[in-house]
């Protein structure tokens, strides 16, 4: 996928250290290729893996879709999804 897509390297790379900032640096990210099997597309999801209350959890989640993935849109597209995954 990332072959394919390689626009998202240095996305994800950065996207790390914006996880660690929003929520701590031993925050773990597991990623996912899934298909989307309506559109036919596959898309990389990030999971991030928190010990938070689910609310707070959420919270900083909207924080940092609102204030950093926003704008990597338009080198994101439809391609990758940050979201908070079980430990």
């Amino acid at each position: 996928f990332l072959q394919q897509h390689s626009e998202l390297i240095p996305v994800l790379i950065e996207g790390r250290a914006v996880v660690s900032f929003f929520f701590s640096e031993e925050t773990s990210v597991a990623l996912t290729v899934l298909r989307d099997a309506d559109m036919g597309l596959d898309y990389l999801v990030a999971w991030i893996k928190v010990p938070l209350p689910s609310s707070e959890a959420s919270d900083r989640l909207f924080d940092l879709s609102d204030t950093w993935l926003r704008t990597r849109a338009a080198v994101i597209g439809e391609r990758l999804s940050f979201n908070l995954g079980a430990l």
